[in-house]
């Protein structure tokens, strides 16, 4: 395995969500008490809307049962119903995808297990389903060299996936795979076509579930000299969230968000997230709903995960 420092500054920066049936009220972190606790009924439009004016962020609270405290633990994924968080970790010498689940919204996740369907004796950094659970992407660098996102399809939900195959094949690297519906995928990535920065910002699109997704484009209104990956957005696909170490950024790579009105426009000028960029802060999972806020940081001095709320 390369050493850690390449680690860090290749998949998180290169350079530098199971079980699926979303449920609006996984607003509890289980083990977690907050002052700034919201409505856990609150409508999702709620939270939408505190994006497009200016997010409340509460206090970030540690994943406790994920991190490891020495390791590195990062790239989060939460299914949609709330019950599992996906991440990648090296705390086994290499990096693999692990799974920490909990029996209720209000339950504590219990000890991560390793996902041995998506691991391979590579460096396996990142999974992701789509909406419905029937497309996986996995972020590795089995093949050798860089990092490919590789990704299945299975008719339903309740089949086996097929084998991973290679979603792109460029020379650099392709990371952080977020299907936002069953037609758009988000993505980062180096050395494609019409590439500006370091690493920039994708989207691609297909005509529906089991069809090839087009040439991937440029998200527009983000793309800067500099490094921009891990987008996270919104289930509308108004807000997008997302890691940067563009100038304004407080640390080597900070997390940054942005809107637009519709999913037409390009999007607007990208802003801080509000509190916590106190360290350096990186690979961020936002909730379809926008009401929370899952990312990495090294605020305690080991990369580990934590989790905010958002305001309505």
């Amino acid at each position: 395995m390369r050493g850690e420092g390449w680690r860090f500054v290749a998949i998180v920066a290169l350079a530098a969500c199971g079980k699926i049936g979303f449920d609006p009220r996984s607003d509890a972190i289980a083990g977690v008490t907050d002052t700034a606790t919201p409505d856990p009924d609150a409508p999702a439009a709620a939270c939408e809307q505190a994006w497009l004016t200016s997010p409340t962020v509460s206090t970030p609270v540690p994943i406790t049962a994920a991190n490891t405290n020495g390791p590195t633990d990062y790239a989060p994924y939460l299914s949609a119903n709330g019950l599992d968080l996906y991440f990648g970790s090296n705390r086994s010498g290499m990096f693999d995808v692990y799974v920490t689940s909990r029996a209720t919204l209000d339950a504590p996740f219990g000890t991560p297990v390793p996902l041995a369907m998506f691991n391979s004796t590579a460096d396996d950094t990142q999974v992701t389903f789509g909406p419905d659970e029937r497309d996986v992407f996995v972020d590795t660098n089995r093949a050798g060299g860089s990092f490919d996102i590789l990704m299945a399809s299975r008719a339903d939900a309740s089949a086996p996936f097929p084998t991973l195959t290679p979603l792109y094949a460029s020379a650099g690297d392709e990371l952080n795979p977020l299907l936002v519906d069953e037609r758009t995928l988000y993505f980062s990535g180096s050395s494609l076509p019409g590439s500006v920065g370091m690493t920039d910002l994708w989207v691609s699109q297909r005509a529906g579930h089991g069809s090839a997704f087009g040439p991937p484009q440029l998200v527009p209104g983000l793309a800067t000299v500099d490094h921009e990956a891990s987008p996270a957005l919104i289930s509308t696909g108004r807000v997008i969230v997302f890691t940067s170490s563009r100038p304004g950024s407080p640390a080597p790579l900070s997390i940054w968000y942005a809107t637009r009105a519709e999913t037409t426009d390009p999007f607007g000028t990208p802003q801080l997230v509000p509190v916590i960029n106190t360290s350096q802060e990186y690979t961020p999972f936002l909730r379809p709903d926008g009401c929370e806020l899952f990312y990495n940081s090294l605020q305690a001095g080991s990369a580990d995960l934590y989790v905010v709320r958002i305001m309505p």
